[in-house]
């Protein structure tokens, strides 16, 4: 009978250590989420909801590091009024452009996707839908704006790339505020700037322009990718 408290004891004993390790530990994960929340400017139940789809083998926890981690890697404050603005010009079709942009003085950048040496295809920014334009029509920064070739790709790969990016941007689709978590392509209604120029060479080729392999695909991670060779500054 003595035994029998003993183990029940230390067994009440047990559970009461979990428990309390789960209460920190959750916690500790809501106040992460109070934080990413605040950076990306986002509900934390849309957060949530993003993470349960994208987290696969990974805890929320583990998944809301990394996230934390890339956003906060990619932000660098800037005033917008440091800028001067000019026209974009021409370049071959499957080229990629990329020039700063801000948001509450923040420069996340801006890329598109050239169709046709005088036309591109982007996804614009929050409330806008996605878009093919002549490259003359858009105001990019002057001096800074930089134009690459995906040098890893064949002719036909670019031009392929160019197509596909030129048909999704036809279709008008709205803008994916989820920057963060945005490596899919045919499986989603929405699409962000770099997330459109990373599924024109995703969806077609095995280029791979996201840098660092994070769970999303930021401006700088594929103008940072080996398969870029800069041509020229507008």
């Amino acid at each position: 009978m003595k035994k029998m408290i003993i183990i029940l004891f230390l067994m009440s004993s047990f559970f009461i250590n979990v428990c309390i390790v789960n209460a920190e530990t959750k916690e500790e994960l809501e106040k992460k989420y109070e934080f990413f929340s605040k950076i990306v400017e986002q509900d934390i139940e849309f957060i949530k909801n993003k993470i349960n789809l994208i987290k696969g083998e990974y805890t929320e926890s583990e998944v809301l590091d990394k996230l934390i981690e890339e956003v906060t890697n990619n932000k660098i404050n800037i005033s917008r009024s440091s800028y001067n603005y000019t026209s974009l010009g021409t370049a071959l079709p499957g080229a990629i452009f990329y020039t700063p942009a801000v948001t509450s003085g923040i420069n996340h950048g801006h890329v598109g996707i050239y169709v046709s040496n005088d036309k591109i295809a982007e996804a614009p920014g929050s409330n806008y839908y996605t878009r093919v334009i002549e490259s003359q029509f858009v105001t990019v920064v002057q001096n800074e704006t930089d134009i690459y070739i995906v040098s890893s790709a064949t002719n036909s790969q670019k031009l392929g790339a160019a197509d596909w990016a030129r048909e999704l941007a036809l279709l008008s689709r709205p803008y994916n505020d989820a920057f963060w978590a945005n490596k899919s392509c045919e499986t989603t209604d929405n699409y962000n700037c770099s997330q459109l120029v990373w599924c024109a060479y995703n969806a077609i080729t095995t280029i791979n322009l996201d840098y660092n392999g994070g769970f999303g695909v930021y401006p700088n991670d594929i103008t940072s990718s080996n398969n870029l060779t800069y041509a020229t500054t507008y």
